[in-house]
């Protein structure tokens, strides 16, 4: 009777070491927190779209329940993006996130309460909840808004609808098309540390 109490303490102690050996069947390894653009394809350019990376990284964060997607030091162009559940986005020091100049790289997404030429977006997002932007004194988010000048459409930065807990923290913002911040019928939401920089304030709309 001992012997087998003996032998299934070390069967026991041999599975929890090989299970803690295998990466595959761990949970820290497993839960990946931080997505970083530029294993999605992002490329540093002033002229190269990096959209699709971008939102591959978002996707993927969601996907894996939350974490924190990051933009690392560069510059990238980039046209509607839509934000999702439980995802962060980072900005890491010397990082220049540029919405595009052609209108045709933005989602049309249809607006009841403004007029037509309002409804394009850098960011979206709609019914989503616990989203983050964490930005960093030495890095912006730029809407080329002096692009759109004379257009008939002029993009904002943020379009928030239907959302809660959403978060700006240490954020630069310049050159929003229109009001570098739409929210619509939200609920708890943080505004700290924002600088912006030719762009209209914000829109709030509680319904």
């Amino acid at each position: 009777m001992q012997q087998l109490r003996i032998i299934k303490i070390l069967l026991f102690l041999f599975i929890g070491i090989a299970i803690y050996a295998n990466p595959a069947t761990r949970c820290d390894t497993v839960m990946k927190k931080e997505f970083n653009i530029l294993d999605y394809g992002a490329k540093s350019s002033h002229t190269e779209l990096s959209t699709k990376a971008i939102q591959a990284a978002i996707d993927a964060c969601s996907k894996n329940g939350s974490g924190t997607v990051i933009i690392p030091k560069g510059t990238y162009v980039t046209g509607t993006l839509f934000l999702k559940s439980n995802v962060t986005i980072k900005m890491n020091a010397n990082t220049e996130l540029f919405g595009s100049s052609s209108l045709e790289d933005y989602a049309e997404i249809p607006v009841g309460m403004e007029e037509p030429h309002f409804s394009k977006s850098l960011f979206y997002a709609n019914g989503e909840e616990n989203i983050k932007i964490i930005g960093h004194p030495r890095s912006e988010i730029n809407g080329k808004g002096y692009m759109f000048k004379h257009s008939p459409e002029r993009p904002k930065l943020f379009r928030i609808e239907s959302s809660k807990n959403i978060e700006f923290d240490n954020t630069i913002i310049k050159n929003s098309g229109s009001w570098w911040l739409s929210f619509n019928r939200n609920r708890w939401y943080t505004l700290s540390g924002i600088c912006t920089q030719g762009a209209l304030s914000l829109s709030v709309l509680v319904v």
